[in-house]
């Protein structure tokens, strides 16, 4: 599997169309900006936005890059990347605090498409009430 970083659009796979690879967003720090998927998204997002040859990302893209793109890349996508039945899932509950900017725009959005988009843009470790792995819970933050 080649590693392309987000953070050189003009290597990216978008910008050559003879490339032809599976590829996914990911994070592990080292050559990102941190561990949220939103943030390296929004990144990737920004990349393609900059680059010369760059292609629009919506956010149902984005959402495919960082789920079931990775499955794909990995061959795993009999096992996970969606919400099949049978399929195992590490989840990630997004709740803003209440009286947060996420949480203002939310209320205010008119779909799903701007919904997402909101959440990669403006979603932080602040937003992350609780995480699931393998069914099993291992992180719950108390606040909302």
């Amino acid at each position: 599997m080649m590693r392309i970083s987000n953070e050189f659009p003009a290597a990216s796979p978008w910008s050559a169309p003879s490339f032809r690879a599976a590829f996914a967003l990911g994070t592990d720090v080292g050559g990102g900006t941190g561990f949220g998927m939103p943030k390296e998204a929004l990144q990737a997002y920004f990349a393609q936005r900059t680059s010369k040859d760059g292609i629009p990302l919506s956010a149902a893209h984005l959402l495919y890059l960082v789920t079931r793109a990775g499955a794909e890349a990995l061959a795993l996508h009999d096992e996970v990347g969606d919400f099949s039945a049978g399929k195992a899932a590490d989840l990630v509950l997004i709740q803003p605090p209440r009286a947060g900017e996420l949480a203002q725009v939310l209320q205010r959005s008119e779909s799903v498409e701007q919904s997402l988009a909101s959440i990669f843009t403006l979603a932080g470790s602040e937003s992350v009430r609780e995480v699931r792995v393998e069914g099993q819970t291992v992180y719950r933050s108390g606040g909302a």
